[in-house]
């Protein structure tokens, strides 16, 4: 009698209709998959026109399946359509400046005391990549050509709950690849075994992970277990045999948006309701604190009460739709524990309601006592709210604004709204890796380095194509 190999199932997030029914791979077949990348990173090796060339027949393959790609994005991972929209225009635009970005790792001169000595970046053999539900297309899109550009081979993993588009993404790459087509993989492969095999295979110099901050930190754990079980002893001395890899995790945030008493208040609530409630709060770098000087707190407040009533809730493939459905029922969980400690701890403002797979937009305003001075601080102060949920708190200085700000164990990115030198100060004083000034909060493009601090990430912001290699220095003697 025949087992039944085991399936992913991808379901519609707002219906929960099948979509797709794919095999649930191995560590075995996975494992085949990297050596099978592995072996055509040492076969082959394109030029830089032919990287061009590459992620321009795939920028034209999308172009080509753009209703296809649209419909996926909407359906699995529940995308409003006006959304998905933007995130697929960015994805397509970052191809008008490839050649650009790949000037990024060109060779540079850099002095020395005698001689010369030049600095070059080579690239890695394979990197494995895992990607988020809540960035169908750009993550695996931007990564899959940031690897490729620098002349790296990959293997991407992303989520099981859907992986339809970044599928999509792989089939296109490989159709402009041709025979060069096994230098780009993909797997389903269970995200446990995807992580704990990029961990132990040798054959992995890379490992790039989009996810939350929790875990970033347990594949940390995992590399630490694995070299753990390596150590032997030789002569009395610690030898550990395992392979150290670069780690590229770019994790969760808990952002500030932070509007001085000098801003354009319905600017700075414009940006308040695009940043904070765009994909129904699904986004990494989604502003979720709002702080508000005094000065224009209340009308601040009032405007982004009526703005966020306003937000239509419903249907995703709907174009007038704002806040689709929430993408996960344990995310659905960890909101229910967030509003409930919000209505002990704080006042909610508008909202408060959860209809799965729907979380309606809410506003709970906290007092800054409440959020600096408890010992225990509220949840949704304290953690990442991957859902329409934002916290309103009122300062009345620079100084608290400063504090405000970075009373949190998240260091992504953060967005000023008033004078633009006012604001240049304080951008110096956040303990972030990217801050945003009288620019929407969601703002991001080729050229502009991305990631975090603290628990949101390693190395601060970062071009992504320079992480698939590493710095040579070549000195010739004069």
């Amino acid at each position: 009698m025949f087992r039944r190999k085991a399936a992913v199932v991808v379901e519609d997030k707002y219906t929960g209709e099948k979509l797709a029914e794919l095999p649930l791979e191995t560590r075995e077949e996975l494992r085949r998959k990297i050596e099978a990348a592995f072996k055509a990173r040492k076969r082959w090796k394109l030029s830089l026109e032919e990287k061009v060339e590459v992620v321009q027949s795939l920028s034209r393959g999308l172009r080509k399946r753009r209703e296809e790609v649209m419909e996926l994005m909407v359906r699995e991972a529940g995308q409003p359509r006006k959304y998905a929209e933007f995130e697929y225009k960015q994805a397509v635009a970052l191809t008008l400046a490839y050649r650009s970005m790949l000037e990024i790792i060109g060779e540079k001169k850099v002095p020395a005391v005698s001689g010369s000595t030049l600095l070059v970046r080579e690239p890695f053999n394979l990197a494995g990549i895992m990607t988020a539900r809540n960035g169908p297309l750009i993550m695996p899109f931007f990564t899959l050509t940031s690897a490729l550009g620098a002349g790296v081979a990959s293997v991407l993993k992303p989520p099981n709950a859907a992986p339809l588009t970044a599928r999509l993404v792989v089939e296109e790459l490989k159709s402009s690849l041709g025979e060069k087509a096994e230098l780009v993989q993909f797997t389903t492969a269970s995200g446990q075994d995807a992580a704990w095999e990029f961990v132990e295979n040798s054959l992995v110099d890379v490992l790039v992970v989009f996810s939350s901050s929790h875990i970033g930190k347990d594949n940390v754990i995992k590399m630490g277990e694995y070299l753990k079980r390596q150590r032997r002893k030789f002569g009395g001395f610690p030898l550990i045999t395992g392979k150290l890899k670069k780690y590229v995790p770019q994790l969760g945030g808990n952002d500030a948006l932070i509007v001085l008493p000098s801003a354009d208040v319905d600017k700075a609530v414009e940006a308040a309701i695009v940043g904070g409630f765009a994909n129904a709060g699904q986004i990494c770098i989604s502003p979720r604190r709002f702080l508000v000087h005094g000065a224009v707190y209340e009308e601040f407040k009032e405007k982004l009460v009526e703005e966020v009533e306003r937000l239509k809730v419903g249907d995703p493939r709907d174009p007038e739709t704002d806040i689709g459905p929430i993408g996960s029922g344990r995310v659905l969980e960890i909101v229910k524990h967030q509003l409930r400690d919000a209505e002990r701890r704080g006042a909610i403002i508008c909202g408060g309601v959860i209809s799965p797979p729907f979380v309606y937009p809410t506003l709970v305003e906290f007092s800054k006592e409440t959020v600096m001075e408890s010992e225990e601080k509220p949840l949704l102060w304290a953690e990442e709210s991957f859902a329409p949920i934002r916290t309103l708190v009122r300062y009345e200085s620079t100084k608290e604004a400063v504090e405000l700000a970075n009373d949190t164990a998240y260091g992504l990115r953060a967005s000023i709204y008033g004078d633009p030198q006012e604001a240049l100060r304080i951008a110096r004083e956040l303990d972030v890796g990217m801050v945003v000034i009288n620019e929407n909060p969601l703002y991001g493009d080729v050229f502009m380095p991305w990631g975090g601090i603290k628990d949101s990430g390693l190395y601060g912001a970062i071009y992504l194509v320079e992480e698939f290699t590493y710095r040579k220095a070549i000195h010739v003697g004069g």
